[in-house]
């Protein structure tokens, strides 16, 4: 906006003006939201302190078909993860000359593991949430910070005090008539239709219509108390 309008205008102070104006302006908070990096850092999830601790289920597609499929995060496969060996057919459960492990060196052994995956998740995550928030900013706000999605100056202009409004039982309320600015007349075949242009309140900001001048007469006498 200041390199469209610098072009044509300039006055002192012209590049903060626009700033503010477009800090309080709500059109660029909401409808321009795309153009800004997302607000907040990227949150890591809690990591489990033991198996099925935490169950997720994704749809995946593309899946290689073995059960010895690999997961980078943990740098593992998940069945052996989860087991504490290797997937194989009953048939070939335990290899040649491998010892079962039972008792306190099974349990042993399990801990190291989920240990071992636990920091290799944590390291996982570290990693992730580096790269996402090179795209992202962090984000502060302070006790009666106006708010969407980040940050934002309010207008109190904008504001219309409850105590001015009357509503009635069904939240409707009337507006309220200022005063006319303009009168037009328009000429048909048999017949001429005049109409007002008038300003109303009662809204966030002050707003103009043309309504019909034989309705307003009969509604609003009074604003034509001390017209001509």
């Amino acid at each position: 906006m200041y390199r469209d309008l610098r072009q044509i205008y300039w006055w002192n102070g012209m590049k903060r003006d626009i700033m503010e104006m477009v800090a309080q302006c709500p059109n660029c908070h909401q409808v321009k939201a795309e153009h800004q990096r997302p607000g907040g850092l990227t949150q890591c999830i809690e990591l489990p302190l033991w198996k099925w601790d935490m169950i997720n289920m994704d749809f995946i597609t593309g899946l290689p078909r073995t059960p010895r499929s690999f997961q980078a995060s943990i740098q593992i496969a998940p069945y052996e993860a989860l087991y504490g060996r290797k997937c194989r057919s009953p048939i070939g459960w335990f290899e040649v000359g491998e010892a079962e492990l039972l008792g306190p060196n099974l349990v042993q052994q399990a801990m190291e593991k989920v240990k071992l995956i636990r920091d290799r998740l944590r390291t996982a995550q570290s990693r992730q949430k580096s790269y996402a928030d090179v795209r992202r900013r962090d984000l502060e706000f302070d006790v009666e910070d106006w708010v969407f999605l980040k940050k934002c100056i309010g207008d109190p202009s904008r504001i219309t005090p409850i105590e001015d409004i009357h509503i009635a039982e069904d939240l409707s309320y009337a507006e309220v008539p200022v005063v006319i600015l303009d009168r037009q007349v328009r000429k048909l075949r048999t017949k001429e239709v005049a109409s007002v242009k008038v300003l109303w309140r009662n809204n966030n900001i002050e707003e103009m219509t043309r309504e019909a001048e034989e309705e307003m007469r009969k509604k609003y006498p009074h604003l034509y108390l001390f017209t001509t």
